[in-house]
């Protein structure tokens, strides 16, 4: 989860960000979650949240599958709700934590008539993209992004709107 929200004002003053990190760092403990430093500049922090995810995927000594792992890969809100690509890191990030052999089940959370819906597509498996590099980052990223615009209204496929098509509600 992000450990922060920037720019978000509070009426006329901004939130004071220690008090978010703060915040944040207490729902995260409280439901499980691993905190994701929003700053580019908290590398440390950010390097220390892709180690405890490789944790979550490491398989239990005794040989039950991995548990999941939820990534919103954006890590931002658009202003028209459509799916915007995220920073090549991200398809980086993916790539290291699945290192080809574990799926990626893609999940679109929107609302649909009124209602909050959580659709999840079939898995995808970046298999094929296990070499290392920017082309390899890019593909993975907007393979995931796209299972995912597929299954969101096409009004929300953003920046996957023409490649999505065949897909969506």
């Amino acid at each position: 989860m992000a450990g922060e929200w920037r720019a978000r004002p509070l009426g006329p003053l901004p939130w004071p960000a220690p008090f978010l990190r703060w915040l944040f760092r207490r729902v995260a403990v409280t439901y499980g979650h691993i905190v994701v430093p929003a700053a580019d500049f908290m590398s440390a922090g950010r390097a220390q949240a892709a180690r405890a995810m490789l944790r979550v995927l490491q398989p239990p000594t005794s040989g039950v599958a991995p548990a999941p792992l939820g990534l919103l890969p954006e890590a931002r809100n658009s202003p028209d709700r459509s799916l915007q690509r995220p920073d090549r890191s991200i398809g980086r990030l993916l790539l290291h934590l699945c290192r080809g052999s574990i799926p990626v089940l893609p999940a679109a959370v929107c609302e649909v008539e009124g209602a909050l819906t959580v659709t999840f597509g079939p898995p995808v498996s970046l298999e094929p993209l296990r070499a290392a590099g920017d082309e390899a980052a890019d593909a993975a990223l907007d393979e995931v992004m796209l299972a995912v615009a597929r299954l969101l209204p096409p009004s929300m496929h953003g920046a996957y709107a023409g490649q999505a098509a065949g897909g969506g509600r």
